[in-house]
């Protein structure tokens, strides 16, 4: 996982140049200077959340998933906890936010509950900054566009300089430059965001999901019965339907 962007991007005080110099040995593209000088990023990762809004033990359970070696984890963890600075800037120039999740991005199990349900905290504290633009998409929802992409476009406040386009997977990244292409991209991701829940209602269930469960007796999701006997619980019709916060989450 050592190229792929999301690992590794960082900024520090507006100058990408300097801390690509202090991350050369675990940046390895242009994505740092591309965020840090952006006003706005859109991001949408089908199956991890957004860099930007991880907490250290996602990124530290997630990092030990791949094959590099501890010394270039806490490295690149690092990195990435100084390049998540960009939203905490003051002086006018952190860039807008708009990130579309996932429930399937939920349901892994890593770390502890408590290290779980932090992250949870820290996506709904997050999505109520007015900068930030968060949208989950449910199963309920179904099939959508850009279910085997992972995007993030850049735009910039000068009119002049051109929205960039960076493409990932676990080996490597690609920048997609031409304007018919952005175009594309800028498109799918626009169907992806209507697809998905209106951010109100996005933060309202990531708060619920926040809260302890009710205690359940027998095995989660059957139901006891006085005879001693189990009985299924009902299927829904559609994936996700029907589906509490406490049934449709990992903690």
């Amino acid at each position: 996982m050592g190229a792929v962007f999301g690992t590794l991007g960082v900024a520090d005080g507006g100058d990408a140049g300097k801390v690509g110099s202090k991350y050369d040995d675990v940046i390895d593209s242009e994505f740092p200077g591309y965020e840090n000088d952006a006003s706005r990023i859109s991001v949408y990762l089908p199956l991890v959340l957004p860099p930007l809004l991880q907490t250290r033990a996602y990124i530290e359970a997630f990092m030990r998933a791949g094959t590099q070696p501890p010394a270039w984890r806490e490295r690149a963890l690092d990195a990435r906890l100084r390049r998540q600075q960009i939203l905490e800037r003051k002086d006018g120039t952190a860039p807008r936010l708009n990130a579309l999740i996932t429930e399937a991005s939920l349901m892994y199990r890593w770390g502890s509950q408590a290290d779980r349900r932090a992250q949870l905290a820290r996506l709904a504290d997050m999505s109520r900054r007015p900068s930030i633009e968060l949208r989950l998409l449910p199963f309920a929802a179904g099939p959508h566009p850009g279910m085997l992409s992972s995007i993030h476009i850049f735009d910039f406040p000068d009119d002049e300089d051109p929205s960039v386009v960076y493409l990932e997977n676990d080996a490597t990244a690609m920048e997609v430059t031409r304007a018919d292409e952005v175009s594309s991209y800028t498109t799918i991701f626009g169907q992806i965001r209507d697809a998905a829940l209106p951010p109100a209602a996005t933060t309202t269930h990531l708060e619920q999901l926040t809260k302890p469960c009710p205690s359940q007796q027998g095995t989660r999701g059957i139901r006891n019965v006085p005879n001693g006997s189990a009985k299924l619980p009902r299927i829904p019709k559609r994936p996700g339907a029907g589906r509490s916060p406490c049934e449709a989450r990992s903690i």
